[in-house]
């Protein structure tokens, strides 16, 4: 629903001189590689930082596929697309990873859909394009007509989806959308026993596993534009919803940080406002 983040690489002043100087597509090529952000991203304070230690600014789009299966390619994204990207200047995609494809059971971890997002995510990296995996949702799940969690994680307490405006109307007119972000926040027992916030963090274990050594990976942006559930009245000014914010969506992010953190020490960590 948003662009993602960020804008392109400044090129160093020696480049650019010396671009003037001979502007022959060879040398402009082997500047522009040289000048190029090498991966692993950190940070120093506010600003992203290359391995280096040179201040990176990044181009890049939004890619969510948020039908199944889930992934970019079932619209034919390749290896070609990624060429095109690298080609008119962008170095960086939100690559969409949705929930509902990485535990479609409770407990039950589709190493096959992560298999099939790491494969873009390669095909971009060999472009030099970085990519920041995104647990994306929109309306939470299907049954409110968006995408994110696993039917199973829908505890909606047996209120009705209607009425359905569409997105982002929804948000305000579902009774049981915001009753099954209700009973997330609030970590709220699901199938088997586990809260649903315990399970949605755990998820995150075998997504950090698999890309904590791709040097191209910018880091996991926790949740796409999370949603207060019920409380939202109370967020609509200034101030936004400061008891809420202080209590469960700080334990929410708390806990999936703690548990990214305990397979992957190095890559970056984005976390969202409420939208």
């Amino acid at each position: 629903r948003r662009l993602a983040i960020l804008v392109a690489l400044i090129a160093l002043p020696g480049a650019q001189v010396a671009a003037a100087s001979n502007p022959t597509a060879t040398n402009v090529t082997r500047l522009a590689k040289k000048a190029a952000p090498k991966g692993p991203l950190g940070h120093s304070g506010r600003w992203i930082t290359d391995r280096t230690g040179r201040v990176v600014i990044l181009h890049g789009l939004n890619m969510v596929y948020k039908r199944p299966p889930y992934a970019p390619d079932a619209t034919g994204f390749g290896a070609d697309d990624a060429a095109f990207l690298r080609r008119y200047g962008f170095n960086t995609i939100r690559l969409g990873v949705i929930y509902s494809g990485v535990e479609p059971e409770p407990g039950r971890y589709d190493d096959a859909y992560l298999a099939r997002i790491a494969r873009t995510e390669r095909i971009l990296a060999r472009r030099g394009v970085f990519s920041q995996l995104d647990f994306h949702q929109d309306l939470y799940n299907e049954r409110f007509g968006g995408e994110g969690w696993p039917d199973w994680a829908v505890l909606d307490d047996g209120m009705p989806a209607e009425p359905l405006t569409g997105f982002p109307g929804s948000y305000v007119t579902s009774p049981g959308l915001n009753r099954a972000f209700d009973n997330f926040w609030a970590n709220a027992t699901g199938p088997g026993g586990a809260g649903l916030v315990d399970r949605f963090a755990a998820a995150w274990r075998p997504v950090a596993a698999r890309f904590k050594r791709r040097p191209q990976v910018m880091g996991y942006d926790l949740l796409n534009e999370p949603w207060p559930g019920s409380e939202w009245p109370s967020c609509a000014n200034p101030e936004g919803c400061p008891v809420f914010d202080e209590g469960e969506f700080t334990d929410f992010y708390e806990k999936v940080i703690a548990a990214i953190r305990q397979t992957d020490r190095r890559n970056l960590i984005w976390y969202e406002p409420q939208v």
